[in-house]
Protein backbone atom coordinates (compact mmCIF):
# COMPACT_ATOMS: atom_id res chain seq x y z
CA UNK A 1 0.00 0.00 0.00
CA UNK A 2 1.12 3.48 -0.79
CA UNK A 3 2.43 5.26 2.07
CA UNK A 4 0.31 8.35 1.92
CA UNK A 5 -2.78 6.36 2.12
CA UNK A 6 -1.92 4.75 5.92
CA UNK A 7 -3.40 8.09 7.24
CA UNK A 8 -6.40 7.02 5.66
CA UNK A 9 -6.25 3.46 6.85
CA UNK A 10 -6.49 4.86 10.10
CA UNK A 11 -9.66 7.07 9.87
CA UNK A 12 -12.67 6.26 11.86
CA UNK A 13 -15.72 5.77 9.12
CA UNK A 14 -18.59 3.56 8.89
CA UNK A 15 -19.17 0.23 7.33
CA UNK A 16 -21.99 1.37 5.88
CA UNK A 17 -24.01 -1.84 6.16
CA UNK A 18 -26.87 0.55 6.82
CA UNK A 19 -27.82 4.05 6.15
CA UNK A 20 -28.03 6.20 8.21
CA UNK A 21 -25.83 3.89 10.50
CA UNK A 22 -26.59 2.60 14.01
CA UNK A 23 -25.32 5.47 15.59
CA UNK A 24 -28.12 7.63 14.26
CA UNK A 25 -30.48 5.54 16.02
CA UNK A 26 -32.58 7.31 18.61
CA UNK A 27 -35.59 6.66 20.44
CA UNK A 28 -38.19 8.58 18.34
CA UNK A 29 -38.88 4.55 16.60
CA UNK A 30 -41.01 2.38 18.60
CA UNK A 31 -43.43 -0.38 18.08
CA UNK A 32 -46.39 1.64 16.63
CA UNK A 33 -44.08 2.89 14.18
CA UNK A 34 -42.88 -0.73 12.87
CA UNK A 35 -46.71 -1.69 12.87
CA UNK A 36 -46.94 0.97 10.39
CA UNK A 37 -44.11 0.33 8.51
CA UNK A 38 -45.13 -3.82 8.56
CA UNK A 39 -48.66 -2.90 7.42
CA UNK A 40 -47.14 -1.41 3.74
CA UNK A 41 -45.56 -5.13 3.11
CA UNK A 42 -47.06 -6.02 -0.54
CA UNK A 43 -48.32 -9.42 -1.00
CA UNK A 44 -45.75 -11.67 -2.32
CA UNK A 45 -43.28 -8.95 -1.43
CA UNK A 46 -39.76 -10.86 -0.39
CA UNK A 47 -38.75 -11.02 3.30
CA UNK A 48 -35.42 -11.49 5.26
CA UNK A 49 -35.66 -12.98 8.41
CA UNK A 50 -32.94 -12.53 11.20
CA UNK A 51 -32.13 -14.46 14.41
CA UNK A 52 -30.50 -13.15 17.54
CA UNK A 53 -28.88 -15.66 19.68
CA UNK A 54 -26.78 -13.72 22.23
CA UNK A 55 -25.03 -16.79 23.67
CA UNK A 56 -21.45 -17.70 23.29
CA UNK A 57 -20.13 -21.10 24.84
CA UNK A 58 -16.52 -19.02 25.45
CA UNK A 59 -15.97 -15.44 25.37
CA UNK A 60 -13.56 -14.59 22.73
CA UNK A 61 -11.57 -11.14 23.53
CA UNK A 62 -11.96 -9.61 20.26
CA UNK A 63 -15.72 -9.65 20.08
CA UNK A 64 -17.68 -6.69 19.83
CA UNK A 65 -21.04 -8.47 19.59
CA UNK A 66 -23.62 -8.83 21.48
CA UNK A 67 -23.43 -11.45 23.89
CA UNK A 68 -22.45 -13.04 26.92
CA UNK A 69 -21.94 -16.63 28.13
CA UNK A 70 -24.46 -18.26 30.45
CA UNK A 71 -23.36 -19.85 33.18
CA UNK A 72 -25.29 -23.53 31.83
CA UNK A 73 -28.01 -23.80 30.10
CA UNK A 74 -31.21 -22.59 32.00
CA UNK A 75 -30.54 -18.85 30.93
CA UNK A 76 -30.42 -20.00 27.01
CA UNK A 77 -33.46 -22.26 27.61
CA UNK A 78 -34.98 -19.31 29.08
CA UNK A 79 -34.16 -16.85 26.53
CA UNK A 80 -35.50 -19.60 23.59
CA UNK A 81 -39.07 -19.68 25.39
CA UNK A 82 -39.35 -15.67 24.88
CA UNK A 83 -37.70 -16.19 21.66
CA UNK A 84 -40.82 -18.04 19.85
CA UNK A 85 -43.33 -15.82 21.64
CA UNK A 86 -41.74 -12.84 19.41
CA UNK A 87 -41.54 -15.30 16.51
CA UNK A 88 -45.61 -15.19 17.45
CA UNK A 89 -45.67 -11.08 17.40
CA UNK A 90 -44.02 -10.70 14.28
CA UNK A 91 -46.06 -13.25 12.72
CA UNK A 92 -49.67 -11.59 13.25
CA UNK A 93 -48.12 -8.11 11.64
CA UNK A 94 -46.05 -9.02 8.51
CA UNK A 95 -49.37 -9.82 6.40
CA UNK A 96 -48.58 -11.56 2.69
CA UNK A 97 -44.80 -11.48 2.60
CA UNK A 98 -42.59 -14.33 1.72
CA UNK A 99 -39.63 -15.44 3.91
CA UNK A 100 -37.25 -16.00 1.19
CA UNK A 101 -34.12 -15.66 3.42
CA UNK A 102 -33.44 -16.77 7.08
CA UNK A 103 -30.57 -16.24 8.93
CA UNK A 104 -29.56 -17.33 12.67
CA UNK A 105 -26.88 -14.83 14.05
CA UNK A 106 -25.34 -14.00 16.93
CA UNK A 107 -23.30 -14.77 19.23
CA UNK A 108 -23.35 -18.48 18.46
CA UNK A 109 -26.65 -20.32 16.86
CA UNK A 110 -25.07 -23.43 17.80
CA UNK A 111 -24.80 -22.28 21.76
CA UNK A 112 -28.78 -23.58 21.00
CA UNK A 113 -29.19 -27.61 21.36
CA UNK A 114 -29.92 -29.81 18.79
CA UNK A 115 -33.67 -30.23 19.76
CA UNK A 116 -34.13 -26.60 20.61
CA UNK A 117 -33.13 -25.84 17.17
CA UNK A 118 -34.91 -27.93 15.35
CA UNK A 119 -37.78 -26.70 17.85
CA UNK A 120 -37.35 -23.30 16.62
CA UNK A 121 -37.03 -23.58 12.77
CA UNK A 122 -40.22 -25.53 12.84
CA UNK A 123 -41.96 -22.87 14.84
CA UNK A 124 -40.48 -20.65 12.70
CA UNK A 125 -42.28 -22.30 9.30
CA UNK A 126 -45.60 -22.55 11.20
CA UNK A 127 -46.04 -19.07 12.01
CA UNK A 128 -43.95 -17.62 9.24
CA UNK A 129 -44.73 -17.23 5.33
CA UNK A 130 -41.49 -19.44 4.37
CA UNK A 131 -40.57 -20.17 1.08
CA UNK A 132 -40.11 -23.84 0.09
CA UNK A 133 -36.90 -22.93 -1.57
CA UNK A 134 -35.55 -20.30 1.45
CA UNK A 135 -32.06 -19.93 1.50
CA UNK A 136 -31.35 -20.79 5.63
CA UNK A 137 -27.99 -19.75 6.38
CA UNK A 138 -26.92 -20.33 10.06
CA UNK A 139 -23.32 -19.28 11.91
CA UNK A 140 -20.97 -21.33 13.62
CA UNK A 141 -18.56 -21.40 16.11
CA UNK A 142 -16.52 -24.77 15.36
CA UNK A 143 -15.10 -24.77 18.54
CA UNK A 144 -18.45 -26.16 19.88
CA UNK A 145 -20.12 -27.38 16.58
CA UNK A 146 -21.41 -31.04 17.20
CA UNK A 147 -22.62 -33.67 15.21
CA UNK A 148 -25.91 -33.81 16.75
CA UNK A 149 -26.04 -29.92 15.79
CA UNK A 150 -24.99 -30.65 12.17
CA UNK A 151 -27.45 -33.42 11.90
CA UNK A 152 -30.25 -30.63 13.08
CA UNK A 153 -29.00 -28.36 10.71
CA UNK A 154 -29.87 -30.50 8.00
CA UNK A 155 -33.14 -31.73 9.05
CA UNK A 156 -34.27 -28.09 9.30
CA UNK A 157 -33.28 -27.74 6.09
CA UNK A 158 -29.97 -25.25 6.32
CA UNK A 159 -28.61 -24.42 3.15
CA UNK A 160 -25.10 -22.56 4.40
CA UNK A 161 -22.99 -22.24 6.72
CA UNK A 162 -20.55 -19.92 8.03
CA UNK A 163 -17.72 -20.78 9.93
CA UNK A 164 -15.78 -18.06 12.21
CA UNK A 165 -12.40 -19.70 11.77
CA UNK A 166 -10.88 -15.71 12.05
CA UNK A 167 -7.14 -17.47 12.35
CA UNK A 168 -5.18 -20.09 12.38
CA UNK A 169 -1.94 -19.44 13.97
CA UNK A 170 -1.40 -20.69 17.89
CA UNK A 171 -0.21 -17.48 19.19
CA UNK A 172 -3.22 -15.49 17.93
CA UNK A 173 -5.69 -17.75 19.36
CA UNK A 174 -4.42 -17.50 22.50
CA UNK A 175 -3.90 -14.00 22.49
CA UNK A 176 -7.67 -13.84 21.27
CA UNK A 177 -8.82 -16.77 23.80
CA UNK A 178 -10.41 -18.61 21.12
CA UNK A 179 -8.69 -22.02 20.48
CA UNK A 180 -9.55 -23.86 17.20
CA UNK A 181 -7.35 -26.47 16.08
CA UNK A 182 -7.35 -26.58 11.98
CA UNK A 183 -8.20 -30.70 12.01
CA UNK A 184 -11.27 -29.68 14.27
CA UNK A 185 -12.59 -27.17 11.68
CA UNK A 186 -11.40 -29.31 8.75
CA UNK A 187 -13.64 -32.20 10.69
CA UNK A 188 -16.70 -29.93 10.57
CA UNK A 189 -16.06 -29.17 7.19
CA UNK A 190 -16.33 -32.35 6.08
CA UNK A 191 -19.43 -33.42 8.01
CA UNK A 192 -21.64 -30.70 6.81
CA UNK A 193 -20.57 -31.02 3.66
CA UNK A 194 -21.76 -34.47 3.69
CA UNK A 195 -24.83 -33.79 5.19
CA UNK A 196 -25.64 -31.82 2.21
CA UNK A 197 -24.72 -28.12 3.39
CA UNK A 198 -22.71 -27.68 0.79
CA UNK A 199 -22.58 -23.92 0.48
CA UNK A 200 -20.08 -22.75 3.23
CA UNK A 201 -18.58 -19.44 4.52
CA UNK A 202 -16.07 -18.81 6.65
CA UNK A 203 -14.65 -15.23 8.44
CA UNK A 204 -10.88 -14.47 8.67
CA UNK A 205 -9.70 -11.47 10.48
CA UNK A 206 -6.85 -9.52 10.59
CA UNK A 207 -5.19 -6.77 12.78
CA UNK A 208 -5.50 -8.98 15.56
CA UNK A 209 -3.05 -9.02 18.54
CA UNK A 210 0.31 -11.22 17.66
CA UNK A 211 -0.44 -11.60 14.20
CA UNK A 212 1.18 -11.29 11.09
CA UNK A 213 1.05 -11.75 7.24
CA UNK A 214 2.65 -15.07 7.16
CA UNK A 215 -0.92 -16.09 9.40
CA UNK A 216 -3.28 -14.60 7.31
CA UNK A 217 -1.85 -16.26 4.25
CA UNK A 218 -2.05 -19.65 5.94
CA UNK A 219 -5.55 -18.97 6.63
CA UNK A 220 -6.65 -17.59 3.26
CA UNK A 221 -4.67 -20.72 1.87
CA UNK A 222 -6.51 -22.90 4.00
CA UNK A 223 -9.94 -21.53 3.06
CA UNK A 224 -8.98 -21.93 -0.50
CA UNK A 225 -7.94 -24.98 -0.83
CA UNK A 226 -10.55 -26.30 1.17
CA UNK A 227 -13.14 -24.48 -1.06
CA UNK A 228 -14.72 -22.63 1.46
CA UNK A 229 -17.65 -20.44 -1.14
CA UNK A 230 -17.24 -17.00 -0.05
CA UNK A 231 -14.69 -15.61 2.38
CA UNK A 232 -15.01 -12.40 4.88
CA UNK A 233 -11.65 -10.87 5.84
CA UNK A 234 -12.92 -8.23 8.63
CA UNK A 235 -10.11 -5.89 10.13
CA UNK A 236 -10.26 -6.51 13.99
CA UNK A 237 -11.48 -3.04 15.34
CA UNK A 238 -10.06 -2.35 19.58
CA UNK A 239 -12.53 -0.89 21.28
CA UNK A 240 -12.16 -1.52 25.02
CA UNK A 241 -14.58 1.54 25.97
CA UNK A 242 -16.92 -0.23 24.00
CA UNK A 243 -16.50 -3.92 24.31
CA UNK A 244 -15.45 -4.38 28.00
CA UNK A 245 -13.38 -7.76 27.46
CA UNK A 246 -11.39 -6.31 24.80
CA UNK A 247 -9.13 -4.64 28.19
CA UNK A 248 -7.91 -8.22 27.93
CA UNK A 249 -5.76 -7.59 24.62
CA UNK A 250 -2.71 -5.62 25.07
CA UNK A 251 -2.28 -2.27 22.85
CA UNK A 252 1.15 -3.64 22.44
CA UNK A 253 0.53 -6.74 20.74
CA UNK A 254 -1.49 -5.23 17.77
CA UNK A 255 -0.07 -4.51 14.66
CA UNK A 256 0.61 -1.07 12.79
CA UNK A 257 -1.48 0.84 10.49
CA UNK A 258 0.84 -0.27 8.06
CA UNK A 259 1.19 -3.86 8.88
CA UNK A 260 -2.52 -4.25 9.31
CA UNK A 261 -3.00 -3.55 5.11
CA UNK A 262 -0.31 -5.57 4.34
CA UNK A 263 -2.20 -8.27 5.92
CA UNK A 264 -5.21 -7.46 4.34
CA UNK A 265 -3.43 -7.24 0.74
CA UNK A 266 -1.57 -10.57 1.61
CA UNK A 267 -4.93 -11.97 1.97
CA UNK A 268 -6.45 -10.41 -1.49
CA UNK A 269 -3.35 -11.91 -3.23
CA UNK A 270 -3.74 -15.19 -1.93
CA UNK A 271 -7.84 -15.27 -2.94
CA UNK A 272 -7.15 -13.85 -6.32
CA UNK A 273 -4.90 -16.46 -6.89
CA UNK A 274 -6.70 -18.78 -6.20
CA UNK A 275 -9.82 -17.82 -8.35
CA UNK A 276 -12.32 -16.21 -6.21
CA UNK A 277 -13.78 -12.76 -7.23
CA UNK A 278 -13.52 -9.69 -5.26
CA UNK A 279 -16.74 -8.54 -3.49
CA UNK A 280 -16.48 -5.09 -2.40
CA UNK A 281 -13.67 -4.16 -0.06
CA UNK A 282 -13.51 -7.27 2.52
CA UNK A 283 -15.56 -10.37 0.83
CA UNK A 284 -14.30 -12.95 -1.68
CA UNK A 285 -15.90 -15.20 -3.49
CA UNK A 286 -15.78 -18.28 -5.34
CA UNK A 287 -16.99 -17.60 -9.49
CA UNK A 288 -19.98 -19.64 -9.81
CA UNK A 289 -21.39 -18.66 -5.83
CA UNK A 290 -24.53 -16.55 -5.90
CA UNK A 291 -22.48 -13.32 -4.42
CA UNK A 292 -19.75 -13.46 -7.49
CA UNK A 293 -22.82 -13.53 -9.90
CA UNK A 294 -25.09 -11.29 -8.45
CA UNK A 295 -21.90 -8.51 -8.53
CA UNK A 296 -21.30 -9.79 -12.50
CA UNK A 297 -24.86 -8.59 -12.46
CA UNK A 298 -25.31 -5.80 -11.05
CA UNK A 299 -27.30 -6.89 -8.17
CA UNK A 300 -25.00 -6.68 -5.04
CA UNK A 301 -26.31 -5.32 -1.83
CA UNK A 302 -25.60 -4.43 1.87
CA UNK A 303 -26.83 -5.40 4.85
CA UNK A 304 -26.32 -5.84 8.14
CA UNK A 305 -24.41 -9.41 7.17
CA UNK A 306 -22.13 -7.33 5.04
CA UNK A 307 -22.57 -8.04 1.55
CA UNK A 308 -25.30 -9.70 0.04
CA UNK A 309 -27.10 -11.18 -2.79
CA UNK A 310 -30.39 -11.18 -0.84
CA UNK A 311 -32.53 -8.26 -2.12
CA UNK A 312 -35.07 -8.12 0.10
CA UNK A 313 -36.45 -4.54 1.37
CA UNK A 314 -37.69 -5.86 4.56
CA UNK A 315 -35.15 -7.62 6.87
CA UNK A 316 -37.37 -8.82 10.16
CA UNK A 317 -35.08 -9.04 13.28
CA UNK A 318 -35.94 -11.35 15.78
CA UNK A 319 -34.45 -11.36 19.55
CA UNK A 320 -32.61 -9.01 22.17
CA UNK A 321 -31.18 -6.33 19.98
CA UNK A 322 -31.70 -7.61 16.88
CA UNK A 323 -32.44 -4.84 13.94
CA UNK A 324 -34.88 -4.25 11.59
CA UNK A 325 -34.47 -2.35 8.23
CA UNK A 326 -37.61 -1.30 5.76
CA UNK A 327 -37.83 0.70 3.58
CA UNK A 328 -38.81 4.11 5.49
CA UNK A 329 -36.59 3.70 8.29
CA UNK A 330 -34.58 1.06 10.84
CA UNK A 331 -36.13 -0.42 14.35
CA UNK A 332 -34.23 -2.05 16.57
CA UNK A 333 -34.75 -4.34 19.75
CA UNK A 334 -34.21 -3.81 23.20
CA UNK A 335 -30.72 -4.19 24.01
CA UNK A 336 -31.50 -5.23 27.70
CA UNK A 337 -32.60 -8.78 28.33
CA UNK A 338 -34.59 -7.96 30.93
CA UNK A 339 -36.35 -5.10 29.31
CA UNK A 340 -36.79 -7.11 25.57
CA UNK A 341 -38.42 -10.61 27.74
CA UNK A 342 -40.51 -8.02 29.27
CA UNK A 343 -41.78 -6.20 26.20
CA UNK A 344 -42.57 -9.36 24.53
CA UNK A 345 -44.23 -10.96 27.75
CA UNK A 346 -46.57 -7.88 27.36
CA UNK A 347 -47.47 -8.55 24.11
CA UNK A 348 -45.52 -5.73 22.42
CA UNK A 349 -42.95 -6.41 19.53
CA UNK A 350 -39.31 -5.17 21.61
CA UNK A 351 -38.86 -1.89 19.95
CA UNK A 352 -36.47 0.40 21.62
CA UNK A 353 -34.97 2.65 19.30
CA UNK A 354 -34.28 3.25 15.38
CA UNK A 355 -34.47 5.65 12.71
CA UNK A 356 -36.48 6.85 10.20
CA UNK A 357 -35.23 7.66 6.40
CA UNK A 358 -35.61 10.80 5.12
CA UNK A 359 -35.75 10.97 1.02
CA UNK A 360 -32.38 12.42 1.08
CA UNK A 361 -30.97 10.14 3.21
CA UNK A 362 -32.84 7.16 0.77
CA UNK A 363 -30.87 8.96 -1.54
CA UNK A 364 -27.52 8.89 -0.02
CA UNK A 365 -28.35 5.37 1.74
CA UNK A 366 -28.73 4.17 -2.40
CA UNK A 367 -25.28 6.12 -3.89
CA UNK A 368 -22.99 4.67 -0.83
CA UNK A 369 -24.49 1.48 -1.49
CA UNK A 370 -23.90 1.65 -5.47
CA UNK A 371 -20.43 2.52 -4.86
CA UNK A 372 -19.67 0.15 -2.18
CA UNK A 373 -20.85 -2.47 -4.38
CA UNK A 374 -20.00 -1.51 -7.83
CA UNK A 375 -16.70 0.70 -7.15
CA UNK A 376 -18.52 3.39 -8.99
CA UNK A 377 -21.26 5.37 -9.12
CA UNK A 378 -23.42 8.01 -11.18
CA UNK A 379 -24.33 10.98 -8.93
CA UNK A 380 -26.42 12.82 -11.48
CA UNK A 381 -28.46 9.11 -12.06
CA UNK A 382 -29.22 8.95 -8.68
CA UNK A 383 -30.53 12.63 -8.39
CA UNK A 384 -32.69 11.92 -10.87
CA UNK A 385 -33.84 8.55 -9.77
CA UNK A 386 -34.77 10.68 -6.42
CA UNK A 387 -35.66 13.89 -7.93
CA UNK A 388 -32.96 16.48 -6.13
CA UNK A 389 -31.19 19.09 -7.20
CA UNK A 390 -27.25 18.53 -8.01
CA UNK A 391 -26.23 20.72 -5.28
CA UNK A 392 -27.36 17.91 -2.65
CA UNK A 393 -23.73 16.88 -3.63
CA UNK A 394 -21.63 19.98 -3.79
CA UNK A 395 -19.95 19.37 -0.61
CA UNK A 396 -19.65 15.67 -1.21
CA UNK A 397 -17.38 16.48 -4.54
CA UNK A 398 -15.04 18.60 -3.01
CA UNK A 399 -14.58 15.93 -0.22
CA UNK A 400 -13.93 13.34 -3.10
CA UNK A 401 -11.68 15.84 -5.08
CA UNK A 402 -9.42 15.98 -1.85
CA UNK A 403 -9.68 11.94 -1.96
CA UNK A 404 -8.86 12.23 -6.27
CA UNK A 405 -5.35 13.85 -5.08
CA UNK A 406 -3.94 10.78 -3.11
CA UNK A 407 -5.91 8.72 -6.35
CA UNK A 408 -8.19 6.53 -3.76
CA UNK A 409 -11.00 7.59 -6.74
CA UNK A 410 -11.86 9.13 -9.85
CA UNK A 411 -14.04 12.52 -10.19
CA UNK A 412 -15.55 13.14 -13.89
CA UNK A 413 -18.33 15.76 -13.56
CA UNK A 414 -20.64 13.74 -11.64
CA UNK A 415 -19.08 10.23 -12.24
CA UNK A 416 -16.91 8.70 -9.39
CA UNK A 417 -15.09 5.70 -9.50
CA UNK A 418 -12.82 3.85 -7.53
CA UNK A 419 -9.36 1.91 -8.35
CA UNK A 420 -9.36 -1.73 -7.75
CA UNK A 421 -5.84 -0.85 -6.24
CA UNK A 422 -7.66 1.38 -3.64
CA UNK A 423 -10.76 -0.66 -2.73
CA UNK A 424 -9.27 -2.12 0.81
CA UNK A 425 -10.11 1.81 1.38
CA UNK A 426 -13.61 2.50 -0.32
CA UNK A 427 -14.93 3.26 2.92
CA UNK A 428 -13.33 6.68 3.18
CA UNK A 429 -14.38 7.41 -0.19
CA UNK A 430 -18.07 6.54 0.43
CA UNK A 431 -17.76 8.36 3.79
CA UNK A 432 -17.27 11.57 1.40
CA UNK A 433 -21.15 11.27 0.29
CA UNK A 434 -22.45 11.01 3.67
CA UNK A 435 -23.18 14.75 5.59
CA UNK A 436 -24.17 13.10 8.96
CA UNK A 437 -20.78 11.77 9.06
CA UNK A 438 -18.84 13.91 12.29
CA UNK A 439 -15.76 13.37 12.87
CA UNK A 440 -16.56 12.04 16.81
CA UNK A 441 -13.62 10.28 18.34
CA UNK A 442 -14.04 6.26 18.56
CA UNK A 443 -17.39 5.74 17.11
CA UNK A 444 -16.63 3.99 13.89
CA UNK A 445 -14.13 1.17 13.36
CA UNK A 446 -10.83 2.44 11.41
CA UNK A 447 -11.06 2.09 7.65
CA UNK A 448 -7.77 -0.41 7.01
Amino acid sequence: MRDDWIQFAGAQVPRYTSYPTAVDFNESINEGTVKDWLSGIPAGEALSVYVHIPFCRKLCWYCGCATSVPNGYDRIASYFDVLLKEVDLWADEIGEGVVRNLHFGGGTPNALSPDDFRRLTSHIRARLPVADDVEFSVELDPRVLSDGMVEAMADSGVTRASLGIQTLSLPVQKAINRIQPRAVITRHIASLRRAGIKALNADLMYGLPCQHVEDIEEAARYCAETGINRVSVFGYAHVPWFAKHQRAISENDLPGLAERMRQAEAAARIFEAAGYADIGFDHYALPDDGLAVAARDGRLHRNFQGYTDDPSRYLIGIGQTAISAFPKGYAQGEKGLIEWRNAVLDGKLPIARGIERTGKDEMRAYAIERLLCELKVDLGEVLQRFGYDRHEFDAALARLRQLEEHDLCKVDGLKVSVPATARLLIRNVAAALDPRLVEAAKRHAIAG
